[in-house]
């Protein structure tokens, strides 16, 4: 049987509901479908006008309401009102006017209604961008929180992040003012056990700290503690731990999305923000994963990446160096993972947290890092750079960088990044041997930590002391103290 061509008396739409040979399983079906087709070759020629001027009919319904919502489309552009210009004679161009200074706070409201000129804003930012001051060091100048931001510190658990935080709490009741530590994670027996650690306090210091194990969320507690913190005069809290205040807000929370930790955030840890408090997040991380070189580190708390970038003042994380333990000395390293306000560089290392057995209880240290750092305050592997110029002064001259890595102990990528900080320091030459062009290392003198950091000391002095040196406004476009803003 054929099919209908192009000058057959009907359309192939006509055949749409007609079972074709593959539809079919049987002779008998099979018989009647060809039946059916044939029927459809001797269609009545006035059933096949009908269709063809009720599918005119249609068309021509279609077109008439295109054309409508076009007409009415260029009826409203022709209407569209005139452009409103509000009257802002009685708003001063600049928030500042003959006044000689101006609160930050006050600024931050103008803003939200109109703009503000850079004559303004340059004071705001100078406040905005104040050094960190609780979290002390001990025994030395600074600090790693900001006061008035959201700050926070995650790790692997036993690393002492949680033992940090309290430090800071213990800090605060020390010099006056009151904290208030929500645990989600232990007990007030853990708390009390820990706070003991740092040291006796009078009556009067433990009545400025405030404990809280809470059922209900953090969001549904707020008006409590903004409560609190108005008589009180409470200015740090602790949230230990984010993963769990945030299942507290809502039990379908997913700390792996994105929008959860925002909604999250903006209902329990901005508030407190806006309010003026210093909030400061404790949370988890996920374990190094093993790749190339050895493991790699993440700068990011476990879950969405949105749990760092919500932070606006300090985010850090803990590090084990030495694992410490009840009755075991060690130490952790406190890195920067994020720092808005640009004290602290992304990476570097900003702290060391070291915990030492004594008669009755340990003490816990927070010093001021000891490592060194290069020019973008990523922390310098030193003690791999003793090790390769200990080889290289072993080995003689000329040796490959295949013959470095197989004879230092430690990381591949590590050695490799400890030789270009040598050859960059001078303390190790180059030279391109005959062989194949391979790249030979000889040592020009020994390296130590000791001995490097007395030589770099001397030369940041001479800087400092020279004319136009570091602290002085003799850089075109520096800031510096004596800056009018």
């Amino acid at each position: 049987m054929t099919m209908p061509d192009e000058t057959s008396p009907f359309d192939l739409a006509d055949w749409a509901d007609v079972p074709s040979s593959a539809d079919v399983t049987n002779l008998d079906e099979a018989r009647a479908a060809r039946e059916q087709r044939t029927e459809r070759r001797f269609l009545d020629p006035l059933d096949l006008e009908q269709q063809r001027a009720a599918a005119l009919i249609r068309e021509q319904a279609r077109q008439d309401a295109l054309r409508e919502l076009a007409e009415k489309a260029a009826e409203e552009r022709l209407n569209k009102p005139a452009l409103e210009v509000a009257n802002v004679d009685d708003l001063p161009m600049s928030l500042l006017g003959e006044a000689t200074s101006i609160e930050q706070e006050d600024i931050e409201a103008a803003m939200v209604t109109r703009p503000v000129t850079l004559f303004d804003a340059m004071r705001m930012a100078r406040k905005a961008k104040a050094a960190p001051t609780a979290l002390e060091f001990a025994a030395a100048e600074g600090a790693l929180l900001y006061r008035g931001k959201s700050n926070g510190i995650s790790g692997e658990s036993g690393k002492g992040k949680s033992t940090i935080a309290k430090m800071a709490v213990h800090q605060e009741a020390v010099g006056g003012r009151c904290a208030l530590f929500i645990d989600r994670e232990k007990d007030v027996a853990n708390f009390c056990e820990t706070m003991v650690e740092f040291g006796d306090l009078t009556d009067e210091q433990m009545a400025r700290v405030f404990y809280w194990n809470p059922t209900k969320s953090t969001a549904e507690l707020m008006p409590v503690i903004l409560g609190f913190a108005k008589k009180y005069g409470i200015d740090l809290v602790v949230i230990d731990s984010v993963s769990r205040d945030l299942i507290k807000f809502s039990p379908t929370s997913n700390e792996n999305d994105n929008n959860d930790v925002r909604r999250w955030y903006d209902a329990c840890v901005d508030p407190l923000v806006r309010f003026g408090l210093t909030p400061f997040l404790i949370d988890h991380v996920t374990k190094p994963q093993d790749g190339p070189g050895g493991p790699k580190e993440s700068l990011y708390a476990k879950g969405a990446a949105a749990k760092r970038e919500v932070i606006t003042g300090h985010a850090m994380m803990t590090r084990s160096v030495v694992p410490f333990a009840r009755g075991v000395a060690g130490w952790s390293k406190v890195v920067c993972a994020k720092d808005n306000n640009g004290t602290f560089a992304e990476g570097s290392v900003v702290a060391e947290f070291h915990a030492t057995p004594g008669a009755g209880r340990t003490v816990f240290e927070l010093r001021p890092s000891s490592q060194a750092v290069d020019e973008n305050g990523k922390a310098l592997p030193t003690v791999l750079m003793e090790r390769v110029s200990a080889f290289l002064a072993e080995a003689g001259p000329g040796q490959s960088t295949n013959k470095v890595v197989t004879n230092v102990k430690g990381n591949e990528d590590a050695i490799k990044r400890a030789v270009q900080q040598l050859v960059k320091d001078e303390y190790v030459t180059v030279e391109t041997g005959a062989a194949r062009g391979a790249t030979l290392y000889t040592l020009a003198r020994p390296y130590s930590q000791e001995a490097d950091a007395r030589v770099k000391a001397a030369k940041t002095a001479a800087a400092s002391a020279a004319p136009g040196g570091f602290g002085t406004n003799g850089k075109a476009g520096s800031w510096s103290n004596d800056d009018p803003f």
